[in-house]
């Protein structure tokens, strides 16, 4: 029977940390624009509760105006991480 309410308890735990109520940031999306209106970069970012400034967390994308890809990669806590990808404006890899 101890085993049981433990698993419970477990269950409920982790249930309650995967939701909403999760204290991690929220992630969003944004994106910047050229003057005519076409992306320049897509990205994911939180807010910092200190600071409320963007931080640059997860996926970003980099667009030539013709709407190419110019760069791609990840963000974590506004630091670029892992191999970023570079594309020419043909869209060949560099």
């Amino acid at each position: 029977m101890h085993f049981l309410s433990y698993f419970m308890t477990f269950i409920a735990i982790f249930l309650f940390s995967c939701g909403e109520n999760s204290t991690g940031p929220k992630i969003k999306s944004g994106e910047s624009l050229y003057p005519d209106g076409s992306i320049q970069e897509s990205y994911s970012y939180y807010v910092d509760k200190q600071t409320k400034q963007e931080v640059r967390d997860g996926e970003s994308i980099s667009y030539y105006r013709n709407g190419k890809i110019k760069s791609q990669g990840l963000y974590e806590a506004g630091l670029k991480v892992g191999a970023w990808v570079e594309y020419h404006e043909n869209g060949i890899k560099r």
